[in-house]
């Protein structure tokens, strides 16, 4: 606060071109009668103002501390969501995988008893009657199945469909 400079001594000069500043009386600022002022205190209401500053800049910190674990738990919650996504879809592609491997199985023993049937309504084809005093066992034998290769494979194996991942 600038200091007050007595009016008295002020308006003795008409201008302020013979104004001479050592000549004119400075008197220091008057204090308010509502707060006395105590040697070496602030007045009472600049200590209420520094508390409301103190207490919004804590407010303003916490907020912002606040909105950094806001963010960082939507992008957790958005990885989350597009990793799911990701794994559900590759699951959902090998359930369809499976169901069509079963679908074709199914056709395909079908077929094997069709033509099993076929073969023995035909007198010509030399197959008896199943009875259980005709019943053949075969010793259990340890025989690596050899792995089928690349021609023996279905040609309707299903495409894969390529998918974005994401929102």
């Amino acid at each position: 606060m600038m200091p007050k400079i007595d009016r008295q001594n002020f308006e003795s000069y008409q201008t302020m071109d013979n104004f001479d500043v050592d000549q004119a009386v400075i008197s220091p600022p008057k204090s308010s009668p509502s707060a006395p002022e105590q040697k070496g205190s602030k007045p009472r209401k600049t200590l209420d103002l520094l508390r409301w500053v103190g207490l919004i800049d804590r407010l303003e910190a916490g907020a912002r501390y606040l909105f950094l674990g806001m963010a960082m738990m939507s992008f957790v919650a958005y990885g989350y969501m597009v990793y799911t996504q990701d794994q559900w879809q590759t699951n959902h592609r090998q359930l369809q995988k499976l169901r069509n491997q079963e679908s074709q199985q199914a056709i395909i023993n079908a077929r094997l008893r069709n033509q099993a049937a076929e073969l023995a309504e035909k007198d010509s084809s030399g197959t008896i009657d199943p009875s259980p005093g005709r019943a053949v066992f075969v010793p259990i034998t340890d025989i690596a199945v050899p792995a089928q290769s690349a021609s023996h494979k279905s040609a309707a194996a299903p495409s894969e469909i390529s998918t974005t991942v994401g929102y």
